[in-house]
């Protein structure tokens, strides 16, 4: 097994990488053998400045403490940086993010001098298609902070025989928590936090060409939006988070977030549309 490995000091340029995205890949048919690559970001804290415009982008309340989807967010050009690498066999306009899980092991403040670790999996292959997991550890002084593992999802047939299946989410039927209209704006300003320029964030133009009716929200900003609605609301802020991307939630739509009647499980959806956008598990523990 061939191990890529990649240190940065500061963060990953996003002209590096973008322009990297236009280099044509070998593709995982034609892998002489499976690779992991392991990515490692010094002197990554999150700056006050930056975190304030987070906070007004997903809507929540500012505050010195960091919110468990914040370091997801600011660690996002470190996985840009890896998923454009020359030798990472799919080309990222093929990548689709479709799972998310997070743990936040302690509070972390604005500010603190951090460290980012990324390391991927092999590829899993499923009957129409292939998965592959990002594990993102946030440290300070060696102590873990913070970690998640993020699933994209490239889809085709590949020559591979055992197929897996691939995780659906929990089924919620529910009773309806909240309704809102989600910002028309502001994938530019998101995208400069994020290192995620992607023209599907930005143009409705570029969101038809891929089969998409309009641009839309980028996927934790809308986690971000929940969140905070949940919070508002009187539940605790969560230390565990799992979460399944279904759909789309273009700028400037109606939304309407639901319950389960168990457990902390929700489903977002668009107005009129019994299909969920999101599906969001979360847990205090």
């Amino acid at each position: 097994m061939n191990i890529i490995s990649k240190k940065y000091h500061t963060r990953p340029s996003a002209l590096i990488y973008q322009a990297r995205a236009f280099i044509p890949s070998k593709g995982l048919d034609n892998q002489k053998s499976p690779q992991i690559f392991e990515f490692h970001q010094t002197n990554a804290g999150i700056d006050k400045k930056q975190a304030q415009a987070l906070f007004e982008l997903c809507q929540m309340e500012e505050s010195e403490n960091i919110p468990i989807i914040f370091p997801q967010v600011f660690g996002f050009p470190l996985i840009m940086s890896l998923l454009t690498h020359p030798e990472f066999p799919e080309p990222i306009w093929r990548s689709l993010q479709i799972r998310n899980s997070i743990t936040s092991h302690r509070i972390i403040k604005v500010g603190e001098n951090l460290e980012f670790k990324l390391k991927s999996s092999e590829f899993r292959y499923l009957e129409k298609g292939a998965e592959l997991d990002l594990v993102l550890k946030v440290e300070a002084e060696g102590e873990l902070l913070w970690e998640s593992s993020t699933t994209f999802f490239y889809k085709g047939k590949f020559k591979t025989k055992g197929a897996v299946v691939a995780s659906s989410g929990p089924k919620i039927e529910g009773t309806k928590v909240a309704d809102w209209k989600v910002p028309s704006g502001g994938g530019a300003r998101y995208g400069s936090i994020s290192g995620d320029y992607n023209g599907i964030h930005l143009s409705d133009f570029y969101a038809k060409i891929f089969g998409f009716k309009k641009a839309f929200l980028h996927p934790h900003r809308v986690i971000g939006q929940i969140i905070s609605v949940i919070t508002k609301l009187g539940q605790c802020p969560p230390n565990n988070l799992k979460l399944w991307f279904k759909g789309p939630v273009p700028y400037n739509s109606n939304v309407r977030l639901m319950k389960s009647d168990g457990p902390s499980d929700y489903s977002l959806h668009l107005e009129g549309d019994s299909r969920a956008c999101v599906l969001f598990s979360m847990s205090e523990q």
